[in-house]
């Protein structure tokens, strides 16, 4: 509504423009690629909030068997809201006690991987030097996957 209000206004000169204030300016550092490196000891929802925030540049990575592996897309826990995520917290804490963070898992057909609060469930990866793939795809070329450990 407030575009609909303004640009005939703007656009028949009745609001003229002005150049933004140079007081207040802040500018953001640069992000590098290493940034986009994903540290499965921090939660599942700050994992995929990265996901997001990297997809497409820098990107997000892991290291699998000493090869770069991107994380496309992925989602935490069936992608339920916060509020029902912590309800499986002490579920998911029984299930993977003594597994550290960054192993992979399959349960129902998916791949989960361990985070310190849970799961996250990668959609579309990508080898280095290969295409972005699903992550079923990815599987099934790559079967030894379930069970590694990412760093």
């Amino acid at each position: 509504d407030l575009l609909l209000n303004t640009l005939p206004g703007y656009l028949s000169g009745a609001i003229p423009p002005y150049a933004q204030p140079d007081f207040g300016i802040t500018y953001a550092p640069q992000i590098s690629k290493e940034e986009g490196r994903i540290e499965w000891s921090q939660s599942a929802w700050e994992i995929e909030r990265k996901v997001r925030a990297f997809t497409p540049w820098p990107g997000t990575f892991t290291t699998w068997e000493g090869q770069q592996l991107k994380i496309h897309s992925g989602i935490p826990d069936d992608n339920a809201p916060t509020q029902v995520f912590s309800l499986f917290r002490e579920d998911r804490s029984e299930r993977y006690m003594n597994t550290p963070p960054g192993t992979v898992m399959e349960r129902d057909g998916r791949a989960e991987i361990v985070t310190n609060d849970g799961v996250f469930c990668p959609t579309a990866v990508q080898l280095a030097g290969k295409k972005a793939v699903s992550i079923h795809d990815f599987i099934n070329g790559h079967p030894n996957f379930i069970g590694a450990t990412l760093e």
